[in-house]
């Protein structure tokens, strides 16, 4: 089996369910998380997740390392555009993987084996292009693919000396720049992507997702139930990125948990079967009916559009008849 190790720098304050984080991880047992921090916090790590403490400024003298020209690091958050540099930044660190990584700690991951097999790792030099969970094959070609080049894409370069942010680490970098040099990137749609600006709406499915619904994660495996046309469904996903949301928890997350469930804004457990009378209970109405009329009105335009162009074709037949 090929050997994954995610690489995690991030200073300041730990998400909240950082700890629900690490369970998520430590399920995943064939692969190492390596964690650089400031947070002195003591965490339940598991055995696959090893934590290294140092500051800030440590941080970035450890980058500024490798480069032979001033980079620019004003907050935490431009570490994001680094990220694709890390092959080389930690080379020290993961000399024995065959594959690093890195990925965001708003996550909750699911079986990730189940979803990226060797067969995978064996055929592409990056997996997936969203910033939030990316893997880059450990290799001399692989730790350098950050120096490719792309018109109207910024080069690492310009990146690395500008206090902007970039988004270099996914959409607005690697990912179109090596679409562009013809690097394959393995992509599927495996992950629940959840929207910051709906009521928990799959962004990767939005024109079919279904409301309400609820993700579970038990022993490892993340899934979700939903209710479509009088039927509850299950799908099962890599993880899910639960991005900007104020998260509650509402049980003690410091005692091992096998099993919770992810609503809209909280973790909770519940012994109750997941039917629609609970899809319902724990979706928040307010915006529930908010996204229901979003997508009425969208059908109501189609079905407007539709009939115009009926009526406009209509005209054009009987304009060619006489």
């Amino acid at each position: 089996m090929k050997s994954i190790v995610f690489i995690n720098p991030y200073f300041g304050k730990l998400p909240n369910f950082f700890q629900l984080w690490l369970y998520s991880c430590g399920r995943n047992e064939h692969i190492d998380w390596l964690i650089f921090t400031d947070d002195l916090t003591d965490y339940d790590y598991p055995v696959n997740v090893k934590v290294h403490y140092l500051s800030f400024q440590e941080m970035i003298d450890l980058l500024q390392k490798c480069f032979d020209f001033p980079i620019v690091i004003d907050n935490p958050y431009k570490l994001c555009d680094y990220k694709p540099a890390y092959g080389l930044v930690f080379k020290k660190w993961i000399c024995k993987y065959d594959f690093w990584g890195y990925c965001d700690m708003d996550l909750i991951f699911g079986n990730i084996r189940k979803f990226i097999s060797d067969d995978i790792l064996n055929n592409y030099k990056k997996i997936l292009k969203h910033g939030h969970f990316t893997l880059i094959k450990n290799d001399l070609e692989g730790n350098n693919l950050f120096r490719l080049e792309a018109v109207s894409y910024s080069n690492y370069k310009t990146v690395f000396t500008s206090s902007n942010v970039f988004s270099f680490d996914e959409w607005g970098g690697i990912t179109p720049i090596l679409e562009a040099n013809g690097i394959q990137q393995y992509y599927d749609n495996v992950f629940a992507d959840v929207s910051f600006c709906y009521d928990f709406i799959h962004l990767m499915f939005i024109d079919n997702d279904y409301v309400p619904q609820v993700f579970i994660w038990d022993k490892g495996r993340l899934y979700r139930k939903y209710f479509n046309k009088g039927i509850i469904y299950e799908q099962e996903f890599l993880y899910i990125h639960l991005q900007k949301r104020n998260m509650k928890i509402l049980f003690d997350i410091n005692v091992d948990i096998d099993k919770f469930l992810i609503g809209a804004h909280k973790f909770f457990i519940s012994d109750d079967p997941i039917d629609y009378e609970l899809l319902i209970k724990i979706s928040p109405f307010k915006l529930f009916y908010l996204y229901w009329i979003k997508r009425r009105s969208i059908e109501i335009a189609r079905e407007k559009i539709n009939k115009m162009k009926k009526w406009f074709v209509n005209i054009l037949n009987n304009c060619i008849l006489y």
